[in-house]
């Protein structure tokens, strides 16, 4: 069965870094536990079999941490989360067991973990590739993923950046919106400047606060 996971995550699971907090909540899973949830969860969410999400614990709340097997997004660490925003987290495998092991030994709260606030693909250029081959252009429509996974462009996908802020998802507007809050460049300046008049507020208000930061910079 671990045939199908990355040399990465077989070592990870063998070498069990990641101690048990019980008191944090932060509960690691065997290898044998993960992939039955991996199997059992993309019945019921395109979201785990297009990234490949392998969950990694159980906090007991259903918003597990999960390692990223597909697409160019793939060795960061997804939060899966049922009552909050779903991100990428983590960057690498390593930088999470790190943080998790440190909020343990604190006795923090595994909702209080110290994460990382931009997360970037190892490969742009194939990410951006891959989000435009989702794209359906009788519908106006990107794959489930594509909400997620512009988390990971950055300003080498500008054109793509562009054509994304006028999807007629606001979903899809969102997170360009805050993609641009969180990497503000001054090439996203038009961008930001378009969405911060978006009738959505959950477009507008992190589009507004791009604009901001962006407008500094010149």
């Amino acid at each position: 069965m671990s045939t199908n996971l990355s040399k990465e995550l077989e070592l990870y699971f063998l070498g069990k870094a990641l101690k048990e907090y019980p008191e944090s909540r932060i509960c690691p899973l065997s290898m044998d536990e993960s992939i039955r949830r991996h199997k059992e969860f993309i019945e019921f969410d395109p979201i785990y079999e297009e990234l490949g999400l392998v969950p990694l614990d159980d906090a007991n709340d259903s918003n597990s941490y999960c390692y990223v097997l597909k697409t160019p997004m793939k060795g960061c660490i997804f939060h899966y989360s049922h009552d909050g925003d779903r991100l990428f987290k983590f960057s690498t495998l390593d930088s999470w067991v790190e943080s998790l092991n440190k909020a343990g030994k604190e006795s923090k709260d595994i909702d209080d973990v110290d994460y990382e606030k931009r997360v970037d693909s190892k490969d742009v250029p194939g990410l951006c590739n891959y989000i435009e081959s989702t794209y359906d252009k009788d519908s106006d429509y990107y794959s489930e993923g594509t909400v997620y996974l512009i988390q990971g462009l950055d300003e080498r996908c500008i054109g793509l950046v562009e054509k994304l802020s006028t999807n007629g998802d606001f979903f899809i507007r969102e997170a360009v919106a805050q993609l641009i809050s969180d990497k503000p460049n001054k090439l996203y300046r038009e961008v930001a400047l378009k969405l911060s008049s978006d009738g959505y507020e959950q477009v507008s208000r992190p589009a507004k606060d791009a604009l901001k930061k962006i407008n500094a910079m010149i």
